[in-house]
């Protein structure tokens, strides 16, 4: 009997779970119509009123890359990476030109064969991230592409220089790369020019956290005004910022990174294959451009509310110069254990921050100019080298 009067009573407690919900639900959507609103009437953009809607067309009809994914698995866990697909694809139109290309293996920019390489020709292989790959520039504008240009300028030798950057790639993604397909296109020379990713890295040890993580992205990037300015908000109290950078296991991937980064330079070594590892540069105030060893407090107390410079570019984020600091001091250390050249370039740049040219996009992408920069510093570093070992 009192089983039966279990089973009687029970609807009527998930009927008054869902009344007591349903003030609830009212108040969020009351919340995210108030910031829809509000969003409006400060920018007079009815986008914020027709959101995620427009959003999604926009995602669909102006997507930056198309991934082609390549699966394949090692002994501890997946080795994965993924390439663009081959074609031309239409930039940003913030950028200012027409179109850049995916060659035929998946790179940015010209065709090469991987497997037949002319002996005398030095080929060299830059492996990165986004400030690698470039979208901000046309293919001859970006720094693989210049670096070929200035190493080939008076030198009397022959260089090939790849562009292996892509889009969101964390250091075990071209490491994987590096073992399945790099090492067997004949390199000599791997440029090294990443880290800034590893900041946002996730790690998902498990479905329940992949679950997780796919709601927070949806609702932060996609859905919901509310969350993302709830969110926002609550990085202001924590971090000291309003653009949250995941700390979730840091610990844990900045010692990926640099098992990773160690690896890709006992690769290098046991093949004579030559690796230089760059700093990369991250925007700035320019009083923070060229400072180590600074305390997060620090870094607030210096940038203090210099979040853009004259041309309306963004600086880099607090926590995220305090953390990409703290990476790239590990990083040379780890460079100057193994002898590897570790090339710091900040004080070349700094003149031009100085001169107010515009060489950033953003806190981590150079414009052509910077990418001209870059590539011409990093020649001088190679000719002058090649000049010493002959």
């Amino acid at each position: 009997m009192g089983i039966i009067e279990q089973k009687v009573k029970n609807p009527g407690i998930i009927k008054a779970s869902i009344f007591a919900l349903i003030p609830f639900i009212f108040l969020l959507c009351a919340g995210e119509a108030f910031c829809r609103i509000k969003l409006y009437f400060q920018t007079k953009d009815s986008k914020y009123l027709t959101s995620p809607f427009f959003l999604k067309g926009d995602v669909k009809e102006n997507s930056e890359y198309r991934f082609k994914i390549n699966n394949f698995y090692g002994q501890e866990r997946s080795v994965l990476y993924f390439k663009l697909v081959p074609g031309e694809y239409m930039p940003d139109s913030r950028f200012g030109y027409g179109h850049y290309t995916v060659n035929s293996l998946g790179f940015r920019g010209k065709e090469f064969k991987p497997y037949n390489k002319d002996e005398a020709t030095i080929r060299i292989f830059c492996i990165g991230e986004s400030s690698t790959f470039g979208a901000e520039s046309p293919d001859n504008k970006t720094w693989p592409a210049q670096l070929e240009s200035y190493l080939s300028e008076g030198s009397g030798k022959k260089f090939e220089v790849i562009n292996s950057g892509f889009p969101s790639y964390y250091s075990s993604n071209y490491l994987n790369l590096i073992k399945s397909e790099l090492l067997s296109f004949k390199p000599d020379m791997f440029i090294l020019y990443s880290g800034v990713n590893e900041l946002y890295k996730i790690n998902q040890d498990s479905s329940i956290n992949k679950t997780l993580e796919n709601i927070h992205r949806s609702l932060y990037y996609r859905w919901s005004l509310l969350y993302t300015l709830l969110n926002e908000k609550f990085s202001i109290l924590t971090q000291k910022q309003a653009i949250p950078v995941n700390l979730h296991n840091w610990k844990r991937a900045k010692k990926e990174y640099l098992c990773d980064i160690e690896e890709i330079i006992e690769l290098c070594k046991n093949r004579q294959i030559r690796i230089i590892v760059v700093r990369q540069l991250l925007y700035t105030d320019e009083n923070l451009f060229k400072g180590d060893n600074l305390t997060f407090e620090k870094i607030i107390e210096i940038q203090a509310d210099k979040h853009k410079d004259s041309f309306g570019n963004s600086y880099a984020n607090n926590l995220e110069i305090f953390h990409h600091n703290e990476l790239m001091i590990l990083l040379q250390d780890l460079s100057l254990k193994e002898g590897i050249r570790f090339l710091d370039y900040r004080k070349d740049f700094y003149s031009f921050i100085k001169e107010d040219k515009m060489i950033f996009f953003d806190s981590v992408h150079l414009t052509s100019e910077g990418n001209s920069l870059l590539a011409k510093l990093i020649s001088q570093d190679i000719k002058a080298h090649l000049e010493k070992t002959k």
